[in-house]
């Protein structure tokens, strides 16, 4: 199974004045995709865990993950 995922180090809109940074993806059962995003908030750093549809990814750069079902000998 192969997954496009958007990079880290991709600039997200968060709000129409606020922008953050992709640090981590988790995919978590079988398509669930969230992202990490980090922003500064004045001298404070904050980050949050976001669905795809709650950001403003629309033209992100995007990777390709993939998970290998089973073991290999």
């Amino acid at each position: 199974m192969t997954m496009n995922v958007i990079k880290p180090g991709t600039q997200v809109d968060l709000a129409e004045d606020v922008q953050g940074t992709v640090t981590d993806v988790m995919v978590s059962g079988e398509s669930d995709i969230q992202y990490k995003v980090s922003w500064w908030n004045g001298r404070s750093r904050c980050h949050e865990w976001f669905q795809a549809f709650e950001l403003d990814n629309a033209g992100c750069e995007r990777a390709s993950i993939g998970f290998h079902n089973g073991v290999s000998e």
